[in-house]
């Protein structure tokens, strides 16, 4: 039985985003939230325990962004990224 591209894609991202929450739990084990939270004063906890997860995730999505790419990349998926329109250049948004 030979898989289709869409079925490994979605079983690439699953496992990328496995690895996302991954990447969360090794940083609760770690006590990271609780060390960034207590450098904010008792009032703020939930600001601080907001920062520690932007701090810690910010390159756990960066990585999940180039895994999904290498996973497009390998399986040949063609498609148009969000961003790929947003940063054109003027000349190229004129249709055709």
């Amino acid at each position: 039985m030979k898989l289709n591209n869409k079925i490994v894609h979605h079983i690439g991202v699953g496992a990328g985003f496995i690895g996302l929450i991954l990447w969360y739990l090794l940083g609760q084990k770690m006590d990271l939230f609780q060390t960034i939270t207590e450098l904010f004063p008792a009032s703020h906890n939930g600001a601080g325990f907001t920062a520690a997860i932007i701090i810690w995730m910010t390159p756990g999505f960066f990585i999940w962004k180039l895994f999904n790419r290498w996973i497009e990349k390998v399986l040949a998926i063609k498609g148009q990224y969000y961003e790929d329109s947003y940063y054109q250049n003027e000349s190229d948004n004129t249709q055709k």
